[in-house]
């Protein structure tokens, strides 16, 4: 094997050790390249094999695509940021299907006697207090 020979096999030999190193950096880490990607349809598929909670909230609340938006919502099960999610985002579509996911009676109970913003939502976590627990606590007059 002559010199070129050999050099060629070692620059051969680096990169596809670095192209490993990558994937497996990506693998371990929970590489979301495609989060930021233009096309909603990559976004979402990235965010099908996030499983990281705190990256499926940034998702929620910083993606501009409703339907990114629901699929990361749709793979919460964090209560707490199911219920900030809830309380607190501007789209009222995320958070009823926020209230959707919610299984704990206390933050259920706390939204239907803290929402301020509407009726809906108050009335939904009702429903879903009920789901939850078996008892109609509330009744709301229409």
């Amino acid at each position: 094997m002559n010199v070129t020979q050999r050099r060629l096999r070692f620059v051969l030999g680096s990169m596809s050790a670095l192209f490993t190193i990558t994937l497996l950096l990506c693998t371990f880490s929970g590489c979301s390249s495609g989060l930021k990607n233009k096309d909603p349809k990559v976004r979402i598929a990235a965010v099908k094999k996030l499983t990281d909670q705190s990256k499926l909230e940034k998702v929620v609340f910083e993606d501009q695509d409703e339907q990114v938006c629901e699929e990361a919502v749709a793979r919460l099960t964090d209560q707490a940021i199911l219920a900030k999610i809830a309380t607190q985002h501007k789209n009222d579509m995320l958070r009823f299907q926020a209230v959707a996911y919610l299984t704990d009676p206390v933050t259920l109970d706390k939204i239907v006697n803290n929402e301020k913003e509407g009726i809906l939502i108050r009335q939904f976590a009702n429903k879903r207090l009920q789901e939850v627990t078996g008892v109609n606590k509330y009744k709301f007059v229409h």
